[in-house]
């Protein structure tokens, strides 16, 4: 059975050692070297959308809380009329 997944930073020095014996004709850090420069923008990417994620859960938490604010408000002036 062969599995698939993605290659993360934890497996760059399994991977390039595979591709050193793959291609022989390249050396070690050349591997390596590209393997990183691959990484990069997609741990850049994953950084930003974990901010960004952030930033949301901030803003939706923050108006849940103006808004449970405003119907207290509105509750405690609706009983004060009775």
């Amino acid at each position: 059975m062969v599995r698939c997944r993605e290659i993360g930073a934890a497996d760059l020095d399994a991977v390039a050692d595979l591709l050193t014996t793959g291609f022989p004709k390249r050396s070690r850090e050349y591997w390596i070297e590209g393997l990183r420069a691959l990484l990069q923008p997609f741990e850049r990417l994953v950084r930003r959308l974990r901010v960004h994620r952030e930033i949301k859960k901030n803003l939706i938490t923050a108006n849940v809380s103006q808004l449970v604010a405003r119907v207290q408000d509105l509750n405690t002036k609706a009983s004060n009329c009775l």
